[in-house]
């Protein structure tokens, strides 16, 4: 009979089948049994009675619940051995099931078979279910060995496959079993398919390529074929020790790719003040008013001349930034069209040229721009004969509501050595062409009063940027302290600023940049551009979409743009473990006048649809240790003063509502 006192404990029974296992306290818990355990066809539990360590195919865990010794009977918790031989305990409404073995959940019987066995292989024993180890031997149809005192028992169980020879096979390792946190994690992934067929689909759970908290992961991998047949899933464990090699931060600036975003809590940090080099005097010729067009006309003109720019007589470059949106009715066309009114022939070059038409989304058109004009290197000529029309440029076929955006650098050869040029933008209705006779019946189009149009001196700004002083440090570009352009109206004679310089190229060189990482932080609000990054070293250029997708609007988000692989970086970032000799060593390298002599060059505009302020923070990473990024001192010099934030509208957007971060 059954004491009520039993009764209650077997409430608590219930409940522990019921719900997930407790794993045990120590370092060690549990484990289910690896794949390759698996792959072996055997699996082997050793353990001694009264004793919480016991070994799976050799390797050591913990039970939580010791196996006793019990009226002469080896006892084992059965919850736990299930667990560790991966092995389901089946429930009914009154009934708990593993392999043969039925155990009545009132415990009035026990049954091997179907035949009813001695109900004392099984006990309840500090509210865990216990059975004899013999009788489990029977139930698995497993086998039990043990040594002379038979205190330490080995039971065996034969693994049998899952599986059908048309499913695919998943297989993967990975290079280690236990990692540092922020230690990259290698995983070669070897799984096929006995068909040879293709297996375009892989399911992960649980894999990252570096971990940042102590524990046991798991990492599964599920394939299919080009069938859709999938595989059983594989398995594989590794072990993220208390040790810490990176911080997410440190971790991503070393190992994230370029155009990816960082998490940068430590936000903002110290301005750093850029020397300006010798005064550029390119005229830029900005427009963008009115930027949605309501008619055929006349958007803007000036007049640019060859030789006046520079000391080589005879030479002379011009920019032409244009953005414009059909407002008529009807399909529309933009152009750009140099007339030359003197008897001297002028040649013109297209030295860069970016455009994106048509589309509907400015940050769109800013940054499909700025990524042609990046990329462009063809440079054709043109020559341009005393009293001739040539149109440089004519865009794609605009739907109404449909924009265009264009960055064209022209440069200008004069066989006189004084030779001009009259360039105008223009949109006409399709199917017109900008012949002369129509360009002089055209309308000049006023002002929309939000937008600008002018020219502008200084289409180029170059800056130089010591970067040997302490790190993380920022440069900001677009703020109250970076002078807007200031120009003319050449169609109306007015005072035109530029705010937010959009068109203007800013040609950044880093100086002492020798494992330097760089990133863009967006501190005005939405922001979708590019950058040119130049390493000299290799004499090699990337271009890189900031970001590679969608918008940049997280202001503590910062995408990364630029890595410095000097040899010092190199070394520090193939590292498996630190030691104290690598670090020295490192430290050696990066004081050297080799690294501090690393130099790169950087080019950005800012794109057309995008809010400013932005920031283009440094970090050297190898001055990031597990404490991670600390904020240096503002500066208090009054030359320096750190700004409160402007958000200046771009050509395309006005200003948003909210008020930017601070920073």
């Amino acid at each position: 009979m059954v004491q009520p006192f039993l009764v209650r404990r077997l409430t608590f029974l219930l409940f522990c089948f019921l719900a997930p296992p407790v794993l045990a306290q120590g370092p060690l818990t549990t484990p289910n049994p690896s794949n390759t355990s698996k792959l072996l066809g055997t699996l082997q539990i050793a353990f001694t009675l009264e004793q919480k360590a016991a070994y799976l195919n050799g390797e050591a865990f913990n039970f939580s619940s010791v196996p006793h010794l019990l009226g002469g009977r080896a006892m084992v918790p059965l919850r736990e051995f299930a667990d560790a031989l991966n092995l389901d305990l089946r429930m009914t409404e009154d009934s708990v099931w593993l392999g043969n073995l039925e155990v009545k959940k009132d415990l009035s019987a026990v049954n091997l078979s179907g035949v009813a066995t001695d109900s004392s292989a099984v006990q309840l024993l500090e509210g865990q279910l216990y059975v004899s180890i013999r009788t489990l031997a029977d139930a698995l149809e497993g086998f039990l060995g043990g040594s002379s005192d038979g205190r330490t028992l080995t039971f065996t169980l034969l693994s049998t496959r899952e599986g059908t020879s048309a499913q695919p096979q998943a297989r993967f390792s990975t290079n280690k079993t236990a990692y540092a946190q922020g230690e990259p994690v290698l995983i070669s992934d070897y799984s096929y398919d006995p068909d040879g067929l293709d297996l375009p689909i892989r399911k992960w759970n649980g894999k990252q390529s570096v971990y940042f908290a102590p524990g046991e992961q798991t990492l599964t991998l599920q394939v299919n074929n080009q069938k859709g047949v999938s595989s059983l899933p594989f398995s594989r464990k590794i072990t993220i020790t208390g040790e810490k090699l990176d911080t997410p931060l440190s971790y991503a600036l070393k190992y994230a790719p370029l155009g990816s975003s960082v998490t940068d809590s430590s936000l903002p940090y110290a301005r750093l003040n850029p020397l300006l080099d010798s005064p550029d005097l390119t005229p830029l010729l900005f427009s963008d008013s009115p930027e949605l067009v309501p008619t055929q006309g006349l958007l803007y003109q000036d007049t640019v001349y060859g030789g006046s720019n520079n000391l080589n007589s005879g030479t002379g470059r011009a920019r032409i930034v244009a953005h414009h949106l059909n407002g008529t009715a009807s399909t529309a066309r933009v152009f750009v069209v140099a007339r030359n009114p003197d008897a001297a022939t002028v040649s013109v070059t297209s030295s860069r040229l970016g455009e994106s038409a048509p589309a509907r989304f400015a940050g769109t058109l800013g940054q499909a721009t700025l990524l042609d004009y990046f990329a462009d290197t063809a440079q054709p000529t043109l020559l341009v004969a005393g009293g001739q029309t040539v149109t440089l440029y004519s865009s794609p076929p605009l739907a109404p509501g449909a924009g265009m955006n264009l960055m064209l650098d022209l440069e200008l050869v004069a066989a006189s050595g004084t030779g001009r040029l009259e360039l105008s933008v223009l949109m006409l209705s399709d199917p017109l062409l900008p012949m002369p006779e129509v360009i002089q019946q055209l309308p000049a189009l006023m002002p929309d009063g939000r937008h600008v149009r002018g020219t502008f001196l200084g289409a180029v700004r170059r800056l130089s940027v010591d970067l040997s002083g302490p790190l993380p440090a920022k440069v900001v570009l677009g703020d109250a302290l970076d002078a807007p352009l200031q120009g003319t109206d050449a169609l109306s004679r007015t005072p035109a600023v530029l705010r937010g310089n959009y068109g203007m190229l800013y040609e950044l060189t880093l100086q002492n940049a020798g494992g330097v990482v760089g990133a863009l932080s967006a501190r005005g609000g939405l922001y979708k551009g590019a950058v040119s990054v130049m390493d000299p070293q290799q004499n090699r250029t990337d271009v890189l979409p900031l970001p590679a997708s969608g918008v940049i609007s997280d202001p503590n988000q910062p995408i990364l743009f630029l890595r410095a692989n000097d040899p010092a970086y190199l070394l520090s970032s193939l590292r498996n473990r630190p030691q104290t000799a690598s670090k020295a060593a490192l430290q050696k390298v990066l004081s050297s006048p080799d690294a501090g002599g690393v130099s790169f060059k950087l080019q950005f505009v800012p794109a057309s649809g995008s809010n400013l302020p932005v920031h283009l923070i440094f970090y050297r990473p190898l001055n990031l240790g597990p404490a991670g990024a600390q904020p240096q001192p503002q500066p208090t010099s009054p030359a320096a003063p750190t700004p409160a934030p402007l958000t200046v509208p771009g050509p395309l957007e006005p200003v948003p509502s909210s008020p930017p971060p601070r920073g």
